[in-house]
């Protein structure tokens, strides 16, 4: 199981989104996040990969925890762990490599983006709960 961490961040109620690049699902608009690495907390992770990601500094802590989610994907499992976080800094950058574009989508948007790559109303229904809980609504 890989285990992913992913940032709920709001400005006028859009959640702030990455175009995906890469596998799995690239050209799909994502929560910003990635890989949690071996010698890091999931704060640290999700602080470092929004810099590297997306050129935003960040403010999380635990007490920001908003849910954890498990995705299988093809032959790969994800353990998704959800926060809300707050842009302290930085500026608005993509990583070649990973992010096409960077864009803030209003929530009913984000829904139908998930159903356009074909989530289940399941999962669907459970990240908006979560996006929910992070203060965006429709």
């Amino acid at each position: 199981m890989e285990n992913i961490v992913n940032a709920i961040i709001l400005k006028d109620n859009k959640l702030l989104t990455i175009k995906r690049k890469i596998d799995p699902w690239p050209g799909m608009y994502g929560l910003p996040g990635g890989h949690i690495e071996e010698e890091e907390n999931r704060i640290e992770s999700l602080k470092r990969e929004l810099k590297e990601e997306i050129g935003l500094e960040i403010k999380v802590n635990g007490s920001d925890f908003l849910g954890i989610e498990t995705l299988r994907h093809e032959s790969r499992e994800f353990k998704i762990f959800f926060y809300k976080a707050e842009i302290v800094g930085g500026e608005e950058k993509s990583q070649k490599e990973e992010v096409e574009e960077i864009k803030w989508f209003g929530f009913d948007d984000f829904v139908q983006n998930l159903k356009e790559f074909k989530f289940s109303p399941d999962y669907i229904k459970r990240i908006s709960n979560i996006a929910k809980l992070g203060g965006c609504h429709s």
